[in-house]
């Protein structure tokens, strides 16, 4: 039969008898809570990449919406100035003579 040969955290018969227990053990805890230490930063640091590239699309998505929304209202605004152009100056075309016409396109142009 084969036997597995364990890992002494304490060390040898001689380190036992040479060294208290209480440093050893300290200082495996040490290693320990740096480990978790290590882990949960990483863990928390990737958390809050994450919440944070969410965080910023959403605004930014926000953003790009309200700003297409305004600037598409100033076409909007455009294209009825220039309807609303169209029609009194055909209006106006009519009822007077090309003259007045055209000094009144000059003025508004």
């Amino acid at each position: 039969m084969r036997y597995i040969k364990s890992k002494n955290f304490l060390g040898t018969n001689k380190d036992k008898v040479n060294k208290p227990i209480a440093i050893t053990v300290t200082k495996y805890y040490i290693i320990y809570i740096a480990i978790a230490t290590l882990i949960f930063s990483v863990l928390i640091y990737v958390y809050t990449l994450s919440t944070t590239k969410e965080s910023v699309s959403n605004a930014l998505l926000s953003f790009i919406n309200e700003r297409g929304l305004r600037e598409s209202d100033l076409f909007l605004q455009s294209d009825a100035y220039q309807l609303h152009f169209q029609k009194e100056y055909v209006e106006r075309f009519k009822r007077t003579t090309d003259k007045e016409s055209m000094d009144w396109f000059d003025m508004h142009m």
